[in-house]
C-alpha cells in the first residue's frame, strides 16, 4: 500500500539527505566534531598512562618501555608526539 504523497517545488529534506547518499552538511559536521572529541580524549588517556609508567619506573625509559610492552623506540615516538618526558618536571605535577 502506498501513500498518496502531494508534490511541492521545493524537496523535503529528508529527500534531499536521500538523494546526497544519506549524508546532510549537519550530519557530517556532527560525526566530524564527535570523532574529534573521540580521539582527544584517547590522546589524554595514552598521556595520562605514559607519563604515570614514567614516574613508576622512575623515569627509566627502558624499563617503562618494558612495562608498557613497548619497544624503545615506540616508547619514544609516543613521547614525542605528545611531548612528554623531555624533563622530569614535565610529568611531575608541581605543588
Amino acid at each position: 500500500m502506498r501513500r498518496s504523497t502531494t508534490s511541492s517545488s521545493t524537496p523535503s529534506a529528508r529527500r534531499i539527505a536521500r538523494l546526497a547518499g544519506g549524508r546532510t552538511a549537519a550530519g557530517t559536521r556532527r560525526r566530524a566534531l564527535g570523532r574529534g572529541r573521540f580521539l582527544g580524549r584517547v590522546a589524554a588517556c595514552e598521556r595520562k598512562l605514559l607519563s604515570e609508567a614514567l614516574a613508576a619506573n622512575h623515569f627509566n625509559r627502558r624499563r617503562t618501555a618494558t612495562a608498557l610492552g613497548l619497544t624503545y623506540d615506540q616508547l619514544r615516538n609516543h613521547l614525542k608526539k605528545h611531548a612528554l618526558g623531555a624533563l622530569k618536571t614535565d610529568l611531575v605535577p608541581r605543588l
